[in-house]
């Protein structure tokens, strides 16, 4: 008997087609939407103008000639997993 015993002896009608494919067609067509979003939001940003990529560069240069702080005596650092100083 199997599968073919459930359906009517008439098949389906349009409506009960189109219900099904409704149901179908909703969360594909979101899916399809939200791929579309999330490239479009995760593109790279346009590339640099070329006095921007210089002052970039200038700010870069200029922070990496800043004098480095005096490095502390160990007993005085601090521990990376506490705010106490090692003992």
């Amino acid at each position: 008997m199997g599968v073919l015993a459930l359906l009517p002896r008439e098949g389906l009608g349009y409506a009960e087609r189109m219900s099904a494919l409704m149901w179908w067609l909703i969360p594909l067509g979101a899916t399809f939407l939200a791929v579309c979003y999330a490239m479009y939001r995760g593109r790279p940003e346009r590339p640099m103008e070329g006095q921007e990529g210089m002052q970039t560069l200038r700010a870069f240069q200029e922070a990496m000639n800043r004098p480095m702080p005096p490095e502390l005596p160990l007993d005085d650092r601090q521990s990376p997993d506490t705010d106490e100083p090692r003992r």
